[in-house]
């Protein structure tokens, strides 16, 4: 007992749409509490990181699901990183070039499992990058079997935060040629070609 005294339990609560997610740093897990009747939502999600897991993709290690009918729980792996459009705020070009590189290196590599997560056209919660600059994509609630592009989904969602107001834009359009990133849009499509995403970063 006085082993379990001494853990800390201290935790903070993010909600969303269909689930609460509780986070629990200092035990390195965290608790994701679906909806009620989202059984479904759960069992995919688990899947998917389990899959994905054991294939050594950046994404957290899920522990288990309890599968209650009512509120489904998946316990999995506590990912110290920021979310990353935090990151974007005030990190150096350099390491954002680094991340965005990673970042579509994960994403390619999701493209050739034929695992389409569709939350790469808007990354706001469901994307932590760590201190050494690793990206985990820790949301698989909507991953689906799909011929559709991850890489092109972000390149997408950068080609819009390089035109918008926020202060880290112009380290966007030192990165990517915007440009060329539409004209290989269409080519990427039909040979899933790395190096084609490559013609279009300015590394």
């Amino acid at each position: 007992m006085s082993q379990l005294n001494n853990l800390d339990f201290r935790f903070k609560i993010e909600r969303g749409w269909h689930s609460t997610v509780i986070i629990f740093p200092a035990l390195r897990i965290v608790l994701k509490v679906f909806n009620k009747g989202l059984i479904k939502n759960a069992e995919k999600e688990f899947y998917f990181l389990k899959m994905l897991y054991n294939k050594g993709f950046n994404v957290p290690k899920p522990y288990v699901l309890i599968n209650d009918k009512e509120r489904p729980i998946l316990i999995r792996e506590f990912i110290n990183g920021l979310h990353f459009n935090e990151f974007l705020s005030f990190a150096s070009l350099e390491s954002i070039r680094t991340v965005v590189l990673r970042l579509i290196k994960l994403a390619y590599k999701l493209d050739l499992e034929k695992i389409f997560i569709d939350e790469l056209s808007k990354v706001t919660r469901n994307i932590l990058v760590t201190d050494d600059l690793y990206p985990y994509i820790i949301d698989f609630e909507r991953a689906t079997v799909s011929n559709r592009s991850n890489v092109l989904q972000f390149l997408s969602y950068l080609y819009r935060l390089s035109l918008s107001k926020a202060s880290f834009a112009d380290k966007i359009k030192e990165i990517i040629d915007i440009k060329r990133a539409i004209e290989i849009g269409s080519l990427y499509k039909k040979k899933k070609d790395f190096n084609l995403i490559l013609e279009c970063l300015k590394m």
